[in-house]
């Protein structure tokens, strides 16, 4: 189907005075369709830099790569490095001659001749070699030929780093095709895996890949191959001249019958992409330099206080998690758990993080389960004194119910221009622990995360400076002459917290951080009145500040200053072993909170405080 390109390429450079000798990559796309075989051309192969946020460091595997058109063009582009594998030989051939001669790229870019489908067994060039793992996939308008696609995809799979990430360009069935369309796409697509979406998406997860999303592009699609045909068939003395005329007849045909195909309605285009099942996080994000990714977590459960976290950068993945009993001060600060083994991926919606001693499952739109199981003795003996029940692995297991409640998003400093990618605060969620000394526990917590909107859904991950230093405080507060009550144990939807029988507290959240050259200051109050809408009282960040036990801003011309009083601390020190790894001073602290804005009445209750320092690399 392709082979007469590798003649026009060879034609064409000819042409212009460069059969032989040095190419630069532009060379070479700006042929068009003889350099990049699939739809498009190189505007999908942005896209797929884009969905995949490739960059330099990032690799990918470039499933039928053709005469190496778009690896050659994601190389220049992005920095990426990218591994072919291509089974027309002829094709392999011209991929790695045009590839050699493209200086600028040709160390970053390499190709195999081989069936894909056996890519879990190919030696590819070093550092993959038999067992080498890819950060990315992608596939443009090459399955459809594939005969078997399953054993593509379960091939794949291993191929693939944990978490990785791909994007899939294919033909899908719309309707059922009639008997000519049918014939069109075995006989002159040479295309047997044309299915519906829903099943390529079955087959997919099938196999094992996770968060699985499309988009139609059937529309585009016929739009393109309309025009195609159109200006191919306009421009028939210069392909002529190019090509000959048996050439020039027989594309003519195919762009038609293609036209035809989408014309009609039965045949359309997805872009698919996905994540590789298992990985130690939930971030598609290569590791690299300045990464640094994150989960928080912490409630106040009566008498039961609870912080988790998990950190993640190109270097390490630390989790952390401790209680305070303020009904048994003489225990201290009780760290649960403490550990740099990473955190597998399960199936699930949202996020799904597995491990020994933690389990995370957080949707990000009904809310979260945290189940705490330490192997500590310490920490075991805690939990079985306040008679918490033994799970699966025969461990103490604290299990963590949580609602959402309202969720906000912004950006932190020095990344206001991606402002699809929020850091996303949910200070209002309503939490519950089944047993606490005899008693179900329920009460407010905060979580914070990273997110971010597009067609096919990436983690966010950011790139930060590699010194930092935070202080922040969450605090719940009701009026001074209330003790701290928290919401019942199984608490209406929080919309309808303010009919509740108890009082809806006022909940703060400040930052005062430097990250980098980059100050980012906040202060963010949801007052007791706005518990239904999730209206925000916010300071500007010129009026916002932090010293040692209080946080200061302006909110409606009043000043608003937030006290703390330390009740207990727990602190580490996350990465610190040397090279280029993470080194912070991590310190937690659960505190007594006073709310006081302008002259009305102080309210009290508790907060959390974090304070950090250090270089993430």
């Amino acid at each position: 189907m392709y082979n007469w390109r590798v003649r026009a390429v060879e034609k064409a450079l000819d042409r212009v005075g460069k059969a032989v000798g040095p190419l630069e990559v532009s060379d070479l796309s700006s042929l068009g369709h003889l350099d990049q075989y699939h739809y498009l051309g190189t505007e999908a192969c942005d896209e797929v830099a884009e969905l995949l946020g490739l960059g330099p460091g990032s690799t990918l595997l470039d499933i039928g790569s053709g005469i190496g058109g778009p690896a050659r063009y994601l190389a220049a582009t992005t920095g990426c490095s990218v591994v072919g594998v291509e089974l027309q030989r002829d094709l392999y051939e011209a991929s790695a001659s045009l590839t050699s001669r493209c200086r600028s790229i040709n160390k970053l870019v390499s190709f195999v001749n081989a069936d894909a489908t056996g890519v879990h067994s190919l030696q590819l060039p070093q550092p993959f070699g038999l067992h080498g793992q890819f950060d990315h996939f992608m596939s443009l308008l090459v399955n459809l030929h594939i005969p078997d696609r399953r054993a593509l995809h379960a091939g794949i799979l291993p191929r693939i780093r944990p978490g990785g990430t791909f994007v899939i360009d294919d033909f899908a069935a719309v309707a059922p095709a009639t008997a000519a369309e049918g014939r069109t796409l075995v006989d002159l697509v040479k295309a047997p895996s044309v299915t519906s979406v829903s099943a390529y998406v079955a087959e997919l997860e099938d196999v094992g890949f996770v968060d699985v999303e499309t988009v139609d592009m059937t529309a585009k699609w016929a739009h393109w191959t309309a025009a195609r045909h159109t200006e191919y068939v306009a421009a028939e003395a210069e392909m002529v001249a190019l090509h000959g005329r048996q050439i020039f007849e027989n594309r003519s045909y195919f762009y038609s019958k293609i036209d035809e195909l989408f014309a009609g309605g039965r045949v359309g285009e997805q872009l698919i992409g996905a994540a590789s099942a298992q990985p130690p996080l939930p971030w598609l994000s290569p590791p690299q330099p300045g990464l640094h990714d994150s989960l928080q977590y912490h409630f106040f459960l009566g008498p039961l206080f609870i912080a988790v976290r998990v950190f993640h950068t190109a270097t390490l993945q630390s989790s952390t998690a401790w209680l305070y009993d303020t009904s048994q001060p003489s225990m201290g600060p009780i760290e649960l758990l403490n550990t740099y083994t990473p955190l597998q991926t399960g199936v699930g919606p949202g996020i799904v993080l597995e491990g020994e001693e933690m389990c995370i499952v957080d949707d990000s739109v009904n809310g979260a389960t945290i189940t705490l199981r330490p192997s500590n003795p310490k920490a075991q003996a805690v939990l079985q004194q306040a008679g918490v029940g033994r799970g699966s692995l025969g461990r103490p297991e604290l299990r963590i119910e949580v609602e959402q409640g309202h969720s906000y998003g912004w950006m932190p400093a020095g990344f206001e221009g991606e402002a699809d990618r929020p850091v996303i605060h949910r200070p209002a969620m309503v939490a519950n622990v089944a047993m606490w000394r005899g008693v179900a526990r329920g009460g407010f917590g905060y979580s914070k995360r990273d997110g971010r909107s597009s067609p096919i859904p990436h983690r966010y991950h950011g790139i930060y400076p590699r010194y930092n230093g935070w202080r922040f405080i969450h605090g719940v507060a009701l009026t001074q002459d209330q003790t701290f009550i928290a919401p019942p144990p199984r608490p209406l939807p929080l919309t309808s917290m303010a009919q509740g029988p108890w009082t809806a507290p006022s909940i703060v959240w400040t930052a005062d951080a430097t990250f980098g050259d980059d100050k980012y200051n906040y202060f963010k109050l949801l007052a007791p009145e706005a518990h239904e809408s999730g209206t925000l009282l916010e300071s500007a960040q010129a009026d916002t500040y932090q010293q040692q036990d209080v946080a200061y801003g302006r909110i409606g011309g009043e000043r608003v200053t937030a006290s703390l009083k330390e009740i207990a601390k727990w602190h580490t020190i996350i990465g610190g072993r040397g090279g280029n790894d993470m080194e912070m001073k991590y310190e937690n602290r659960l505190c007594g909170f006073t709310l006081q804005v302008g002259d009305k009445p102080p309210t009290t209750g508790l907060a959390y405080n974090e304070r950090c320092f250090g270089c993430l690399w």
